[in-house]
């Protein structure tokens, strides 16, 4: 199941090798306690949440991303880490969702971001991410 509570919205990857981060930052504290997603707050994970990456047009065949998931117990993300990393997605395809397994036990504050990998200059793409539950999620999106 799909959210717009749980979108982490648009990340433009323009220069390879620098990581991009979301606009959006999701606090963890706002969500009702009766939200299935605040379960991974609290660390109960009775059902799969997923971090989906959906590429907007297709990458070219030498530009890929590695997606990843940043966490910070303070506002502004001063002092984030990378919580979960995936691998690294060589010329996905528009409409194609990648999906990184959401951890139990998360701070306050998350969010997606991507690092534009590149052979020669990276061509700038677009990439939308988003959290999504359980048997929802897209089957073209592989374990990481």
């Amino acid at each position: 199941m799909r959210d717009a509570l749980n979108e982490f919205g648009n990340i433009t990857l323009a220069t390879a090798d620098t990581d991009v981060y979301s606009a959006t930052i999701l606090d963890l504290s706002t969500i009702k306690s009766g939200s299935r997603f605040s379960r991974h707050a609290i660390g109960v994970s009775g059902e799969n949440a997923y971090i989906c990456f959906r590429a907007a047009a297709d990458f070219e065949s030498i530009d890929g991303l590695i997606p990843f998931l940043r966490e910070d117990s303070a506002e502004g993300m001063g002092t984030a880490k990378k919580l979960t990393i995936g691998p690294q997605i060589t010329a996905p395809k528009k409409g194609v969702v990648f999906a990184l397994p959401l951890p139990a036990n998360v701070n306050r504050y998350i969010q997606a971001g991507a690092t534009p990998k590149s052979t020669a200059t990276f061509t700038e793409k677009v990439v939308e991410a988003w959290i999504e539950f359980g048997p929802n999620v897209p089957e073209t999106a592989p374990s990481a």
